[in-house]
């Protein structure tokens, strides 16, 4: 009898390690904050394919939900790591920030115009070749966000946000750019 769970115990530790290795596929989780903590549990240990994975997985089954962002940051985050595929690895980036952009459904006050830009800004930083053509991506981001933080507050969710700081915020990011943009000897921001 102890022999059986001793071998248990085994077989367990072989399929653990195993799993480590050859990356053996979760279930994709069934709720949307399960998905995203799992992402942010997978990037914090530097497992972005298996966080790419999971988002890519999540946004197979549920069409409506796009997690392309997330996507984004994985592979900025790859990007900043491995320098040896450095530039592919923006390129993913910025194709799913492009995509993230096609599939929001944008609301009277949004913000991922602004999170886009953002994301266009870190690509621009980390990329060697092509860092004006995303600080530049990033900039029209950042000028087509006024037009959805308008007016003095919004309310979401039973939470009211005052607008004015989320310009300011939106104000900087633009200037900064701007700013990146000279530096690098950009010609013009497109």
């Amino acid at each position: 009898m102890r022999e059986g769970s001793v071998r248990r115990r085994g077989l367990s530790i072989v399929l653990m390690a195993a799993c480590s290795f050859a990356g053996c596929k979760a279930k994709t989780p069934e709720k949307l904050n399960d998905a995203m903590t799992l992402i942010v549990n997978y990037s914090e240990r530097g497992r972005f394919d298996d966080a790419i994975r999971v988002a890519q997985d999540w946004m197979e089954k549920h069409p409506a939900d796009s997690l392309y962002d997330q996507v984004a940051i994985c592979y900025l985050a790859k990007a900043s790591r491995d320098r040896g595929h450095k530039e592919q690895l923006i390129q993913q980036a910025a194709i799913n920030l492009e995509k993230d952009l096609a599939t929001h459904k944008r609301g009277v006050v949004d913000v991922e115009l602004y999170e886009v830009g953002r994301g266009f800004e870190r690509a621009g930083d980390l990329s060697t070749n092509d860092s004006c053509s995303y600080y530049s991506r990033a900039v029209r981001a950042f000028e087509e966000e006024f037009q959805f933080i308008q007016g003095d507050s919004d309310t979401s969710y039973g939470h009211t946000t005052p607008l004015a700081p989320v310009r300011q915020e939106n104000r900087k990011a633009l200037e900064r750019v701007q700013s990146k943009i000279e530096k690098a000897g950009c010609k013009r921001a497109l």
